[in-house]
């Protein structure tokens, strides 16, 4: 698969490659999480209401902890799922999990926090 193959999804100045990251998901454990904290997010992401309304209510979201950004749960795919579920008024969806460690191995770009130590 090329790069321009590869799913990827951005959020304000971070983007990921959700290729990548759904591959490392499969070894995670499904949970469930509660739709409407996710809620936030949806009003700064394109959704296409037509697709939205036959997504896989049973396919696992992919949230992944981002330590910058206080360590934030944040949805890098399942956004269409989301909102239908929402829609539908379902308040808890499967979910696959990746750590902050897994979030950087996945992350494309983005904003650091740790910069590497220089000598004066």
């Amino acid at each position: 698969m090329t790069a321009a193959e590869r799913e990827k999804f951005q959020f304000l100045a971070y983007q990921w490659d959700v290729t990548a990251a759904l591959d490392l998901a499969a070894a995670r454990p499904v949970r469930h999480t509660a739709t409407q904290p996710l809620a936030a997010a949806l009003p700064l992401i394109r959704i296409d209401p037509e697709h939205a309304a036959h997504a896989d209510l049973n396919r696992p979201l992919l949230l992944v902890t981002v330590a910058e950004l206080d360590h934030s749960v944040l949805l890098i795919d399942g956004r269409h799922r989301l909102h239908r579920a929402l829609r539908e008024g379902h308040d808890r969806l499967p979910c696959r999990l990746l750590d902050e460690h897994h979030e950087r191995q996945v992350r494309i770009r983005g904003p650091r926090t740790a910069r590497p130590h220089r000598p004066h």
